[in-house]
């Protein structure tokens, strides 16, 4: 039964090895194949999006990548906490993982991600044509293949991975119209407050044509610039 489920590793002889922590299962070498170690690189790809975020939040101290955080994370406990648990459906038989498959996590951080993506290029009217389209070749590049991934090590069905996507893709587009718009029209007023000012973070959101929105303190600082 679902109550009892502890994944595929209860069965004998598995022809894979797994990275639990990473709900990743790899392949025996006697039945890897090349699309087997493309799989896995991007089944790796979600982990190292939200690792990069974390880095560039404590580097550039930026709202945006503060928004980015949050929402990963969020993500994560909303699928692992709470869909997964209140699903209770088993992966593949051949999958070497002891979790919940329904949904994909992989899937559904993958395809929120780039829903955020596509949503922002068109928010930051003050990037540059040629920096957006860059951004979103690479954002769809690394996301779009992430749920095939996660099909090709069996440890999804395709029902599964379909399944993350759409909630991704609802997750996504609901935070980008929502809480975007709530940070742009609030984050002035934040950045002003004493634990901003105390790690001289600033608010690079803005949704009009004239640039990114400086909190008071850092209007006299013209060193200081965003990267587009």
């Amino acid at each position: 039964s679902n109550a009892e489920y502890m994944g595929g590793c209860e069965e004998e002889e598995k022809m894979c090895w797994t990275l639990k922590f990473f709900d990743v299962s790899i392949p025996d070498a006697d039945t890897y194949t090349a699309l087997d170690g493309l799989a896995v690189f991007f089944s790796f790809v979600p982990y190292v999006w939200g690792l990069s975020v974390l880095c560039l939040m404590v580097i550039f101290r930026r709202l945006s990548f503060l928004l980015w955080s949050m929402f990963l994370v969020s993500l994560v406990v909303l699928n692992e906490a709470v869909f997964k648990q209140i699903i209770k459906e088993a992966r593949p038989p051949e999958s070497c993982l002891s979790t919940y498959g329904m949904p994909s996590g992989h899937a559904l951080i993958a395809i929120a991600s780039l829903t955020w993506v596509v949503v922002e290029m068109r928010l930051r009217s003050h990037w540059k044509l040629h920096n957006k389209i860059a951004a979103l070749v690479a954002a769809v590049f690394c996301f779009i293949a992430v749920p095939w991934s996660r099909q090709q090590l069996h440890d999804h069905y395709w029902y599964q991975t379909l399944a993350g996507a759409l909630i991704g893709l609802a997750l996504g587009g609901l935070w980008s119209l929502l809480m975007l718009r709530t940070a742009a029209a609030r984050a002035p007023a934040w950045f002003e407050t004493r634990f901003f000012v105390a790690i001289k973070a600033y608010n690079d959101y803005t949704l009009n044509s004239k640039g990114p929105v400086l909190p008071a303190y850092m209007s006299e600082m013209p060193s200081q610039k965003l990267v587009e």
